[in-house]
């Protein structure tokens, strides 16, 4: 191999490495939890939590949509199921395309998860949880 083929390598993985460790996790990339997917009357959507042992991430990815009638939303919650339980994070968002931002709360001890649900026109046309997080 030729010196200059070697450098280019060398430098190319430098970049990616850097690259790499320039770019910070996302909520859905940290520690636990996972995502699920859920595909039901045109709808395809991501429901995912996650956590970094201190705090608690759930959002939800709107991967293809179906109708939107004349009024569409999605709720999301995160939800304790143990020690407790209940809403501990709640939001309502339009039905656009792509990641709905995440939510989030402390984490203590207990089971976590992300609970979505697409409304249409008053009917649930899809819905679905995401795996736990677990402290």
């Amino acid at each position: 191999m030729s010196l200059r083929k070697m450098v280019t390598r060398v430098a190319v993985a430098a970049a990616v490495v850097a690259t790499g460790l320039a770019v910070a996790p996302s909520p859905a990339s940290a520690a636990g939890g996972g995502c699920s997917t859920y595909v039901r009357n045109g709808w395809n959507i991501g429901v995912c939590s996650s956590d970094n042992g201190a705090t608690v991430f759930g959002d939800v990815y709107v991967n293809a949509r179906g109708s939107l009638g004349s009024s569409c939303y999605i709720y999301f919650s995160l939800n304790k199921d143990s020690l407790g339980g209940g809403d501990v994070a709640k939001r309502q968002d339009g039905c656009y395309s792509g990641r709905h931002g995440a939510i989030s709360a402390p984490m203590s001890k207990g089971t976590y998860y992300t609970y979505a649900v697409v409304v249409v026109d008053g009917y649930n046309v899809n819905y679905g949880f995401s795996p736990n997080s677990t402290k």
